[in-house]
């Protein structure tokens, strides 16, 4: 048979060349769909990436010419995004290095990244050097070429200048631990040392590398009768204790032995002790002098007794020469002499004076020391020839000396010229007065004093390098400013000797200094620490100076009547600036020193302030830091969801591809077969006539194959794209049509509707989201086989910042197993005895394909709510 010239296998021909192309054509634009789609939500993803205020992101095609830039970009350079559009990058900002960079990057299409690189823009040099961290990323076509740049900048100039300024702290550190004269070590907790300062070699001849890295008993300088000494003490400071100072002796390289004395302080970190720092001390020099001073003691007291001795001995004999004097008076008068020559050549002073102290010998050496002749005081009251010493101790001790007739002595400085002096005193009773034996000790006594005063500032040296090591290791040990601080003030104050003060900052505004901690030191305060405190008087004048200042008499100054009521009385005061970049950003203020400040008091509170500006400047970078991770993190942790996201969708697709090219085989093989079925069955009805048996049976097989149809006919559509055709529809039309195509199956089920704004229409596919509802509710219907209730609610609401139609569908039936639900929106996946579990899979394609959502909700023996979210 033909038609139109063509037989009906060449039109069969025909129409399966047609349905091929057509099949093509539908795959293709399946294909160019997809794209599509991947191609917006990378579009979105980069606005997304693009809007981030914390990175400048600029896109340039690969001469440098800019095609895009971010707002952070745009108003890094004061300038609106738009400007830079279709300008070049070098001619905007001339660096030939970078330029080079940028060229290497297009011809290699290797990314290139640096840090901290720095940059000067030659168009506003008074904005100075800044330091960028930056990554240029080549984007390639599909044949790998590159076709444009993308530049990532992030601003780091705040933190290199950070870690400049910590590292000059640290260099300042270093070089007073370099030049100490002390030697400076520390020991961990299995008593090793690990680390000393350079000043051990001129103590013991050792370089600090022959010292780190061994243990206290190991080390050669330490005397064995010291060790047990040494653990000990180290022990006890790594309990938490502080040592010292303990006086050892050391060996040094070359043998020799020296004396020194060890102080010794835990090194704490995040509360527990994880080392001891120690400060050793050459004190040789001191217990030479100590013991020069105790021989010489020593040897004095020697001579006095031998004098003494002398002297009794010589009374004696000149009493037996007085007894025999009428006998022997040319022996009495030989003893006599004698007697003077010895007096007359010791170096120190010796006169007699009888009860009334009248002078009756006078020595060459007490004419020498006193500046008189003996012809001139012989025979005269001493006190008449020397007033000035009238009322003091020589005449109380020398009139006790007569009256008790026992041995006296006595040391004193006599403060009248021209006898200024410290003198020795010997007072020796004789039977008609007494002898005195004195010498000037004064040369000693400065010698002692010296030793004195250079031990005293030995000790004040150690107090402030231990009070400074101290405020170090809270620079160092502590995050938090407000603790740093307040051990940094404890420090100042200790080593100052003041007994009250605070620490403050300058308040965002620069108008209030704002305390961090007050320290009343019991004075009695009830102004309340929270207040701000106004910028005015000595606090005005330091903020304005940069240089500290202070008051001895603050009661009679002007600042006086500054002070709030219920403010602690003040005696004294001084303040210390917080210096950042030559710039006050606060105090440190310490109240009631006894006895009034001094300018190396304010020397000391400034090197304490340091210290406190350095850990404000270090807390307010960890601060960013910790920031600035934290956004680092989140967007990380963003981008990552976003990726998973994403490859699981691809897998998904590509399985769904896969499902799709089986089912269009599948159909296309079973089509043919069931067509001839139908004919072979119309042809055996005509045949049988009215046989009924015969037509039960053939009834059944017509149902079969309108069963294989229609099953045909959910896998073709579900493995071909959802072509959307939108058109205006109100809820109500929606629900009422879906509810009109399944009046049939309504009979024993009560239906509910509550619709928001009813007369409300959306833009949808009307025949697709037709049997999107219809086939829920008859899954609703389905679940509730003895009937039931139904429940159909719409509202309108926002999501992510748009406006959406939220559509709930309810039944009390039978519900979805828990462990079913992860898996009810796979394909073929069902709990039913027929059908093809391909229903609520071609549901959610379709609602997806309206860029809306699908989700259920289910409890065994309770019911199922379904709810759709589309755009409003």
């Amino acid at each position: 048979m033909k038609e139109s010239g063509k037989t009906k296998a060449q039109l069969l021909e025909e129409l399966e060349k047609l349905r091929a192309r057509v099949a093509q054509m539908e795959k293709a634009k399946a294909r160019r769909d997809k794209a599509q789609k991947t191609l917006r939500d990378t579009n979105e993803l980069l606005e997304r990436v693009f809007s981030t205020p914390q990175v400048l992101l600029a896109y340039m095609d690969r001469n440098f010419n800019f095609i895009r830039v971010n707002r952070a970009y745009a108003e890094s350079d004061g300038r609106a995004p738009d400007f830079y559009i279709g300008k070049n990058h070098f001619e905007l900002f001339p660096n030939e290095e970078n330029k080079a960079i940028f060229s290497r990057v297009v011809e290699t299409g290797e990314p290139y990244t640096t840090y901290a690189k720095p940059f000067e823009y030659a168009e506003h040099p008074e904005r100075g050097v800044s330091y960028w961290d930056w990554t240029l990323m080549p984007v390639k076509d599909v044949t790998g070429a590159v076709r444009g740049l993308t530049l990532w900048l992030v601003n780091v100039t705040d933190r290199v200048r950070a870690e400049e300024a910590l590292s000059k702290s640290d260099e300042k550190y270093r070089l007073h631990f370099m030049h100490v004269g002390d030697v400076i070590y520390t020991t961990d907790l299995e008593f090793r040392v690990t680390s000393v300062s350079p000043s051990v070699e001129n103590l013991l001849g050792y370089k600090p590398e022959e010292i780190i890295g061994r243990k206290i008993h190991e080390l050669n300088f330490l005397p064995t009768e010291y060790i047990h000494l040494a653990l000990s003490n180290t022990k006890r400071v790594l309990a938490g204790d502080k040592s010292g100072p303990t006086e050892y002796e050391f060996i040094t390289k070359d043998g020799t032995r020296k004396s020194g004395e060890v102080t010794g302080a835990p090194l704490f970190r995040e509360g527990k002790v994880v080392a001891v720092i120690s400060v050793a001390r050459d004190i040789t020099d001191r217990k030479r002098a100590e013991a020069e001073l105790a021989k010489y003691q020593e040897r004095l007291e020697e001579l006095v007794k031998t004098r003494t001795d002398e002297l009794n001995t010589a009374n004696e004999r000149l009493h037996a020469e007085i007894a025999e004097r009428k006998k022997t008076e040319e022996k009495l008068r030989h003893a006599n002499e004698q007697l003077t020559d010895t007096l007359t050549s010791i170096s120190d002073g010796f006169f007699s004076l009888d009860e009334n102290l009248v002078v009756t010998y006078f020595n060459r050496a007490t004419a020498k020391l006193l500046g008189w002749k003996a012809k001139d005081i012989l025979g005269r009251q001493l006190f008449d020839v020397f007033p000035e010493a009238k009322g003091s101790i020589f005449e109380e001790m020398f009139v006790l000396g007569v009256k008790e007739k026992k041995p006296l002595a006595f040391e004193s400085y006599f403060e009248i010229s021209p006898y200024e002096n410290w003198y020795d005193v010997r007072v020796f009773p004789r039977r008609d007065g007494i002898s005195v034996y004195f010498r000037r000790t004064t040369e000693r006594k400065r010698a002692e004093e010296a030793a004195r005063c250079l031990l005293e500032e030995s000790r004040g040296r150690a107090a402030e390098a231990a009070a400074l090591l101290e405020s170090s290791r809270a620079v160092l040990e502590y995050q938090d400013f407000a603790d740093a601080a307040k051990a940094i003030f404890e420090s100042c104050k200790r080593l100052i000797g003041a007994t009250s003060g605070y620490v403050s900052l300058l308040s965002q505004d620069g108008t209030q200094n704002e305390a961090i901690f007050i320290d009343t030191g019991g004075w009695g305060c009830t102004v309340d620490p929270n207040l701000p405190m106004p910028i005015r008087g000595m606090r005005a004048e330091v903020y304005e100076s940069g240089r500290p200042v202070y008051e001895n008499n603050f009661p009679e100054s002007e600042m006086q009547n500054l002070l709030p009521p219920g403010h602690a009385p003040l005696e004294t005061a001084l303040f210390a600036p917080l210096l950042i970049g030559g710039n006050t950003v606060g105090l440190i203020g310490l109240g009631n020193k006894p006895g009034g400040f001094t300018d190396a008091d304010a020397k000391l509170a400034v090197a304490f302030a340091d210290h406190a500006a350095i850990a404000f400047r270090n807390s307010k970078y960890l601060t960013a830091i910790r920031k600035s991770e934290e956004r680092y993190r989140l967007l990380s942790e963003s981008l990552e969801k976003t990726v998973k996201n994403k490859v699981a969708e691809l897998q998904q697709a590509q399985r769904l591809a896969t499902i799709g090219r089986m089912v269009a085989a599948v159909a296309h093989e079973v089509k043919n077969p069931l067509q001839n079925i139908r004919m072979g069955v119309d042809a055996m009805e005509r045949a049988i006539g009215e046989d009924q048996p015969k037509r039960e049976i053939l009834d059944e097989i017509n149902y079969g194959v309108k069963i294989l149809r229609e099953i045909i006919d959910q896998l073709s559509n579900y493995s071909k794209p959802v072509n959307l055709q939108y058109a205006p529809l109100s809820i109500r039309e929606l629900v009422q049509h879906s509810l009109r195509m399944l009046s049939h199956k309504l009979e024993n089920v009560a239906v509910h509707t509550e619709l928001e704004r009813e007369e409300s229409e959306i833009s949808v596919d009307p025949i697709k989201m037709g049997e999107v509802v219809v086939n829920l509710i008859s899954n609703a219907l389905e679940a509730m086989p003895a009937g039931g209730n139904i429940r159909i609610c719409s509202t309108f609401a926002e999501s992510d910042g748009a406006k959406c139609l939220k559509l709930f569908i309810s039944d009390n039936g039978c519900g979805i197993p828990e462990e079913h639900l992860e898996f009810i929106y796979e394909p073929f996946f069902t709990t039913k005895t027929r059908g093809t579990g391909l229903g609520l899979s071609i549901c959610k394609k379709i609602i997806d394909a309206h860029d809306g959502s699908l989700s259920i909700r289910s409890k065994r023996n309770e019911g199922t709510t379904v709810e759709i979210t589309l755009p409003a």
